[in-house]
């Protein structure tokens, strides 16, 4: 299981924010849970993630049978979004729902405690064939029910931009694996 790489306090309670590192060894082992958000800066890291669940659920050949990708309008669509979980997958391991930049965690989403509680209620009984993964900009670490919502059911990940030195390494494993050999010097440089 993935290490806790971060806490933070929410009336007494602490989210547990796991990092990209830990989220790729996860999805290495083959382990994916029912509910993912990820957010943070790095795009190119958080759609890797994405493609990892993916790969780790939907049959070759099924993607468009056993996925769902979009943009999703949050406005009154909960009952949309309960629809699309608990579809059964046709041919894959599970359904997977990806929903990018819903605006759900942040700032300026409904504030009202009724539509909250909705998606409290979605995240808890997220079926055993679904698996749904939120990827958002930033989230609002005061929108307290979801987050602690999202803990319980899920994990929320952080993928923040790599340091020099991490960049480093890994461009090193790519360029190893095709049997490219290269300076430090010119490495630091292409970094």
């Amino acid at each position: 299981m993935a290490k806790e790489t971060g806490k933070v306090k929410t009336e007494g309670k602490s989210l547990s924010i796991k990092s990209y590192p830990d989220l790729a060894a996860e999805l290495k082992n083959g382990t994916v849970r029912g509910l993912y958000v990820l957010f943070g800066d790095e795009e190119y890291l958080i759609d890797r993630a994405v493609r990892a669940i993916e790969r780790n659920l939907i049959a070759p050949g099924c993607e468009d049978a056993d996925a769902y990708k979009g943009d999703f309008s949050l406005a009154g669509n909960t009952e949309s979004l309960t629809e699309m979980l608990r579809t059964p997958p046709f041919l894959s391991t599970r359904r997977l729902v990806v929903l990018k930049n819903t605006g759900l965690f942040g700032a300026k989403s409904p504030e009202s405690p009724e539509a909250a509680a909705k998606y409290v209620s979605i995240f808890s009984s997220i079926p055993d064939f679904s698996c749904l993964v939120f990827v958002e900009e930033k989230i609002d670490k005061r929108k307290k029910a979801l987050l602690e919502a999202v803990s319980a059911a899920g994990v929320l990940v952080q993928v923040e931009k790599q340091s020099s030195d991490a960049l480093c390494k890994w461009l090193a494993a790519q360029l190893g694996k095709r049997q490219i050999r290269i300076t430090g010097e010119a490495l630091s440089s292409l970094v």
